[in-house]
């Protein structure tokens, strides 16, 4: 069984520093998702024309590339770990019910977290490589 909650007080210090890293990153990669999210959205609703080829144009090209990067760089910082993508994911779906006024669009969460998955998964595959070179 996976345990979602870590217990602080029983990690060591090197564990703690990597921990506290990784919070760090979570927090700014979050920031970043509701930038892109609802700050894009929000920004291009003073748009006259075009509003929805922007609008799909920013779900197809813009957040998968997103969502694929934050995953890349969660995992080749801080390891592989599932919470990058499902928090990207979770933060996308208020940002739809919000600003595209489409609830079936809530369907592309899902894809956003299978980007994040592949990219934690190449970002895993990246640290590895990286350090079977270092200590070569």
């Amino acid at each position: 069984m996976i345990r979602l909650m870590v217990d602080y007080n029983k990690l060591n210090d090197s564990d703690k520093k990597e921990y506290k890293e990784s919070l760090k990153l979570m927090c700014i990669l979050g920031g970043c998702a509701i930038v892109m999210f609802y700050g894009l959205p929000l920004a291009f609703q003073y748009v006259k024309k075009g509003k929805i080829e922007l609008a799909y144009t920013l779900m197809v090209d813009v957040y998968t590339v997103f969502c694929f990067c934050t995953g890349f760089v969660h995992a080749r910082k801080c390891g592989f770990g599932v919470y990058a993508p499902i928090i990207i994911a979770i933060l996308y779906v208020p940002a739809v019910i919000i600003f595209y006024d489409n609830f079936i669009l809530t369907a592309w969460a899902l894809l956003y977290l299978v980007l994040g998955m592949l990219g934690e998964c190449f970002g895993r595959i990246m640290r590895r490589i990286s350090i079977n070179r270092k200590y070569k």
